[in-house]
């Protein structure tokens, strides 16, 4: 306890200080989902109309519970034709259950929203994903839920990174942990693993920052969460390690990231989700350090593992960009064939 206090409090005026906001991610014109843009811009503004009976909270549990089954297998397509009966129902819900309900009516409201924050992020679709994110924030106020809050901390925190704030996401999200900590005291698993993922996401951003010793700290400190927690946790050792790559990659240490991704294999992340980022770091770390050949080779393993998260996600497409850019001399077989399969000019 006293070393958690002591990393947080250390870092608190960091946060506002220290941490230059950045560049937002250049790159390549990325295919979008088809269907994404459309119907949940209208929704977002207001100017999309309502049909049928009030969505109940048991079928947005269900839509909820289908959508994040193709999160954690990247299938973003079908993500897309989700998203706006999830917003839909979420602003029902929230709107419409009963006062003895309420509670976990927001709750649930707050998790849809997340979810669909986390999509739009990835997608780089950074407008839609400031207005999710604020109607999350409205509804996560209706619960004192120390839970709900870390979470809509650590999720809004990413937002906001990805939106060239990156002082204020490390500060949303260091309060965050700090407030956990002090309601909770970090005495049950879910407490920890909460812990644990908001000292993470502040690592990644710190590294972000170049705040080289800020991140290793805070990475440590989640370390340690991460073996506190319960053994059935959704976040535990791998997840640092996964982590630990991404890290060195942020800051520039591409020969660590690569020996970090050596040190575990894909098949002890879980799901595909998981395993396309690691391929991510990867392949990005490799072509950090000229290994371009290997750098493609990751960038198969991610289409083999995930086809769409090299078809929709703006980290693949650059990186192939970058690659074509580099190869004058054709020496990475059927790279162009590969280029033209996920929708990037040739």
């Amino acid at each position: 306890m006293i070393r958690r206090r002591a990393v947080l409090g250390g870092l608190a005026g960091l946060a506002g200080a220290a941490f230059s906001t950045g560049p937002g991610a250049a790159g390549h014109a990325t295919a979008r989902p088809p269907g994404l843009t459309t119907e949940l811009s209208g929704l977002l503004i207001g100017s999309a109309p309502s049909s049928g009976p009030p969505v109940r909270p048991v079928e947005l549990r269900a839509t909820l519970a289908a959508a994040s089954a193709d999160l954690q297998a990247c299938r973003y397509a079908r993500l897309a034709t989700r998203l706006p009966q999830l917003v839909a129902g979420a602003a029902a819900v929230a709107a419409n259950t009963d006062d003895d309900q309420r509670c976990a009516g927001a709750a649930l409201a707050t998790r849809a929203y997340h979810l669909i924050a986390q999509v739009l992020i990835k997608l780089h679709e950074d407008g839609m994903s400031w207005s999710i994110i604020d109607r999350a924030g409205q509804t996560a106020q209706a619960c004192g839920d120390p839970l709900l809050q870390a979470g809509h901390a650590r999720i809004a925190a990413i937002v906001l990174r990805r939106t060239r704030h990156r002082d204020t996401a490390q500060s949303v999200v260091l309060a965050g942990a700090t407030t956990l900590d002090t309601a909770t005291g970090l005495r049950r698993p879910d407490d920890v693993t909460a812990y644990g993922r908001l000292l993470a996401t502040a690592a990644y951003t710190a590294a972000l920052a170049g705040q080289r010793a800020t991140a290793l700290d805070l990475l440590a400190e989640a370390d340690e969460a991460a073996r506190r927690a319960d053994m059935k946790s959704a976040f535990g050792s791998v997840d640092i390690a996964l982590y630990r790559i991404g890290v060195a990659r942020a800051l520039g240490d591409f020969g660590a990231a690569v020996e970090y991704a050596r040190a575990i294999t894909p098949h002890q992340l879980g799901n595909v989700e998981r395993r396309a980022r690691y391929w991510q770091d990867t392949a990005l770390a490799l072509h950090g350090r000229g290994a371009n050949a290997e750098a493609y080779r990751a960038l198969l393993a991610a289409e083999q593992t995930a086809p769409q998260e090299v078809r929709y996600r703006p980290w693949a497409q650059q990186l192939t960009v970058d690659l074509l850019t580099s190869d004058r001399h054709r020496s990475l077989p059927d790279l162009r064939t590969f280029a033209a399969r996920i929708g990037v000019d040739v």
